[in-house]
């Protein structure tokens, strides 16, 4: 078998036409038709092998039918001439007693004149005497049986039960024929109905008072069972068969072969045939792709008529210029970028009027109105020491300029990013120290309303100030966001005054909030803080006043060109202001960074790149729409959430309880002398005693002397000498259960929370609030069991 089939591979694919490549040199057409024709000529001999398979079958079993249909007609005539005679008279026997059946007649049993004495037999019995003689693997057997046997004999097995029942509800239905096994052997069997004529109600007559003599001819009163053994047939079949089926194998081969034989002669000639056209193919191919295959343009400039002699097809691609467009040098010239066409022009004569070949990069205009960076390589070539033909290729640029531009932009991200990271930890210290204390001030002043006032200005305003180092650490990658459950019409709400101090008097503020929470996974900060950069930007855009409307609702699918991941729905926070629009090639860089339109000094070309970084941490997009004239619109799309999610709402960071705890013992270590001293106010005004400390050696050398007398360590994470985590893990092999809570005002690329969770302590991002401060540590003593005498519960 494998060698046919290496015999078949060879003779369809590699051997014997042009060059050892088959049926690989002939197209697509021609290998498919033969496919088609072999399947369609393999179909057609199944179908006539199936077809005459069916019929084999079919006339076996009728040729089983009709020796069934003999017996029965053998059977029923043998019934008909005893019973047409009176029955039959046969000696008395022990296998031929008197049947108890026929005793009503007068005449069952005779004596012969010799004193024999000789019974009478109806037919039913005589006939199955005589099948009884047959043999049941070679004869056709048969019975006769009813559903109402007078004799146990002539009782119906199971499948004679069922088919005398069809026949009965079926009364014009006179027979009953299927293949089924008797005794593990296949038989073909048949029911036929039984009708007693009047010569057989001598035996069979009815004791019914309402039927008379005649009352039972006709009616069915049982039926013949036929068997006939289907074994022999079947053999007889599959022989047929057999023959059958090695004839077609053979007629199917012989046309596989002429169908075979006639397409690889075909494929032959066909081969021949394009052999020449193919070499001339591949050379033109191999030329073709030289000059086109290539991202750039290849061109000629002939010299002496000013027109360009060739330029590459791929000019429509690259530039959208068709190839009959390119005439003659003002064309080129004309489509340079105004502040590169005098340089290119001038620096293109020199050269060529030199005889040197030079290369130069400008900006050239694109059919569509776009610029793209071009590089030209300019060969010159010569004839008696004149130039006569310039001979180059335009290399596109465009890409790798964006790609240098984007480095650039990456790379005063970094320098932000870096910028904020350093400035971070001083600026909160700053925070912390003016938070904390307008707090204390606060407090103190509870009755005065305008010094309150005044207070909670500076509050807000210090607030703000953290919230922005975040957003600005945020979008430089240095600080995760928070994201919570947070609804979004009213985080839109909330920000209202907000947005009215922001925004000048002349401009009216309107808000459309959906009548529906709009739950949405947010950090409230970056929310906040997008609010106000589009707030901003809005009052930029109106000088002469106008109207904001800050909107909020839900759609269920975001416009296709956004191409969110995220199926739906969303809640769409709109932000349309009607100042004097945006041009279409501002809008097209108006979420770049660094990108500004404002005068020097009036903006840093980061709120908008800044709105967008958080919009997409968010997982959402943001869309604008303007017109010069008309407006903008800004849409944001954020994923909406079940209602379930929301969880609870945070407390208010600037209210605290005033009562005062049962004083604890509290080691304060921070490096910074205005944060600690801060610290140490308000902590002391909760009732607790504060020991300092200015470095983790200091706390550690401190602490070593005295654990049993400090309840709770509050600790700066970075701090000289030895810092905070290190301080705490030694301070716990002192003493174990110790509560440490540990500040920082460093990014979370330098102070990851998670990590400082996972060894047992608690943290606090500063600028710490006071209340913040003062909650945290009522419940790190609450959990501690030597400590909750000091929580103040």
């Amino acid at each position: 078998m494998a060698g046919s089939d290496e015999w078949l591979k060879k003779f369809l694919w590699d051997e014997g036409s042009p060059k050892g490549e088959g049926f690989r040199t002939s197209p697509p057409w021609l290998r498919w038709g033969f496919v088609v024709v072999a399947a369609a000529w393999t179909s057609l001999i199944m179908v006539l092998w199936a077809v005459d398979s069916y019929k084999v079958y079919q006339s076996s079993l009728s040729n089983a039918e009709t020796a069934a249909r003999h017996s029965y007609s053998k059977d029923i005539n043998l019934r008909r001439w005893v019973t047409e005679h009176g029955g039959i008279y046969v000696p008395v026997t022990e296998q031929t007693p008197p049947s108890p059946y026929l005793s009503n007649l007068p005449e069952r049993d005779l004596v012969t004149p010799s004193g024999r004495l000789l019974t009478l037999i109806n037919p039913s019995y005589a006939v199955r005497k005589i099948n009884a003689k047959a043999d049941p693997e070679l004869g056709v057997l048969s019975k006769l049986t009813s559903l109402q046997p007078v004799r146990p004999e002539n009782a119906p097995d199971a499948w004679e039960a069922e088919a005398l029942r069809r026949l009965i509800a079926n009364p014009d239905q006179k027979e009953f024929v299927e293949l089924a096994e008797v005794d593990n052997q296949p038989f073909l069997r048949m029911m036929r109905i039984l009708e007693p004529e009047p010569s057989c109600m001598q035996c069979h007559y009815t004791t019914d008072a309402n039927v008379g003599a005649e009352g039972n001819v006709g009616s069915l009163r049982g039926g013949i069972s036929t068997l006939v053994p289907w074994q022999p047939y079947r053999e007889a079949m599959l022989g047929v068969l057999a023959n059958h089926g090695l004839a077609y194998g053979v007629l199917w081969l012989i046309g596989l072969l002429l169908t075979g034989g006639a397409m690889y002669i075909f494929q032959l000639n066909f081969a021949r045939l394009q052999q020449g056209e193919n070499t001339l193919r591949r050379s033109e191919e191999k030329y073709r792709r030289l000059a086109e295959g290539i991202e750039a343009i290849p061109w000629e400039f002939d010299l002496a008529v000013n027109r360009w002699s060739y330029i590459a097809p791929q000019v429509e691609k690259i530039l959208g210029y068709k190839q009959a467009e390119w005439t003659d040098f003002s064309f080129w010239v004309d489509r340079i970028h105004p502040e590169d066409r005098e340089a290119a022009e001038n620096y293109c004569r020199h050269y060529s009027a030199m005889g040197e070949d030079h290369v130069f990069d400008y900006r050239f205009q694109k059919k569509g109105g776009d610029f793209a960076w071009l590089r030209d390589v300019v060969s010159v070539e010569k004839a008696d020491g004149r130039p006569v033909y310039l001979r180059g290729v335009m290399i596109d640029l465009t890409g790798s300029r964006l790609l240098e531009e984007k480095l650039r932009q990456s790379a005063k991200m970094e320098a932000v990013g870096t910028l904020a990271a350093g400035v971070a930890h001083d600026f909160n210290n700053i925070l912390t120290s003016l938070i904390s204390f307008a707090t204390l001030v606060k407090r103190r002043h509870r009755d005065d309303e305008v010094s309150q006032d005044y207070l909670q200005e500076i509050l807000d305003s210090a607030r703000r100030a953290a919230e922005l180092t975040r957003s600005l650490l945020a979008y430089s990658r240095k600080q995760q966001i928070e994201l919570k459950p947070e609804d979004l019409g009213k985080t839109v709400e909330k920000n209202q005054k907000m947005l009215r101090r922001i925004i000048r008097e002349n401009i009216e503020l309107k808000l459309e909030l959906i009548d529906r929470p709009l739950p949405v996974m947010a950090d409230h900060v970056q929310i906040e803080q997008v609010l106000m950069n589009l707030a901003s930007n809005a009052q930029d855009a109106m000088p002469a006043g106008g109207r904001l409307t800050i909107g909020a609702g839900w759609q269920e699918k975001a416009p296709s060109e956004l191409e969110l991941v995220t199926a739906g729905p969303w809640a769409v926070l709109t932000m349309a202001d009607t100042g004097f629009g945006i041009d279409p090639e501002i809008r097209k860089r108006i979420f770049d960074p660094f990108f500004t339109t404002k005068e020097v000094g009036r903006g840093t070309g980061l709120g908008l790149s800044m709105v967008q970084g958080v919009v997409q941490q968010h997982g959402g997009a943001i869309r604008l729409e303007s017109e010069p004239g008309q407006g903008s619109t800004f849409t944001i799309y954020l994923p909406l959430i079940s209602e379930q999610s929301n969880g609870p709402k945070e407390p208010e960071p600037s209210t605290f309880s005033h009562e005062k705890s049962q004083g604890a013992t509290i080691l304060l270590v921070e490096d910074e002398e205005q944060v600690r001293r801060v610290l140490q106010r308000v902590l002391e005004q909760q009732g607790h005693q504060v020991l300092l400390a200015v470095d983790g050696q200091e706390a550690l050398t401190f602490f070593s002397q005295n654990p049993s007398d400090i309840n709770l360590v509050i600790m700066d994470v970075v701090m000289p000498k030895l810092n905070g985590r290190e301080t705490g893990l030694a301070m716990r092999r002192i003493k174990p259960d110790l509560p440490i809570i540990l500040i920082s005002g460093y990014t979370n690329d330098v102070v990851n929370s998670e990590d400082l969770a996972a060894e047992g302590f608690h943290f606090i991002h500063k600028p710490i609030e006071p209340a913040v401060l003062i909650n945290q540590v009522r419940e790190v003593l609450a959990d501690c069991p030597s400590c909750s005498e000091y929580c103040g519960k």
